[in-house]
């Protein structure tokens, strides 16, 4: 074999396989790198949320809010009260607030336990087993959403959740709800 086809050989021969293997292109990397996450509570992260003390307060720690719609309201009235009334729909304003203590502007959106998409309202039902006590709806209350960003470190908008009770007989036959649940709290940076 001469000089000359052992070199058109070899050429052919890497022109074939660069063909059938690809142009080399990378398809694959791993890396390793750290990320760091740092939380605080609800009133001081980047969406505020602050109870309005009777109805909704902060666990011991002061990190998480406690929605405790009928026995907070029957503790805290020393008349002997246990509770919202029954067969009765009861709307309590400013339950509460939600704030924008970060640069951007957010879009809030609320969802609840039976999923679906986050809108402007969500429905809880409380009770046990399948029958349902009362359902609560907790509604974006006010015309500021999306809530516009601080600057300078001061806080930019806020808006207020408003819930409304049924309670008892007020109770839908087919409520929007399956039992008991969250209330989700949903920041869309716009």
């Amino acid at each position: 074999m001469n000089r000359r086809n052992l070199l058109i050989g070899i050429g052919t021969a890497a022109v074939g396989s660069g063909a059938v293997l690809g142009s080399g292109a990378l398809t694959t990397v791993e890396a390793d790198r750290t990320v760091d996450v740092t939380t605080t509570g609800d009133a001081s992260g980047l969406i505020g949320l602050a109870g309005d003390g009777t109805y909704v307060t902060n666990d011991t720690t002061g990190d998480t809010l406690t929605i405790n719609i009928g026995e907070a309201l029957g503790a805290s009235s020393g008349g002997g009260a246990e509770g919202l009334n029954d067969d009765a729909t009861t709307i309590i304003d400013s339950v509460v607030t939600i704030t924008n203590n970060s640069a951007t502007d957010v879009d809030i959106q609320l969802n609840g336990p039976s999923g679906g998409s986050a809108g402007d309202s969500a429905t809880i039902g409380i009770g046990t087993g399948g029958d349902l006590d009362a359902i609560v709806t907790f509604d974006l209350d006010g015309t500021q959403n999306p809530l516009t960003g601080g600057s300078s470190g001061s806080s930019g908008g806020s808006l207020d959740l408003k819930a409304t009770v049924k309670a008892g007989k007020e109770v839908p036959d087919s409520p929007s709800t399956d039992g008991n649940g969250s209330l989700v709290i949903v920041a869309n940076e716009n």
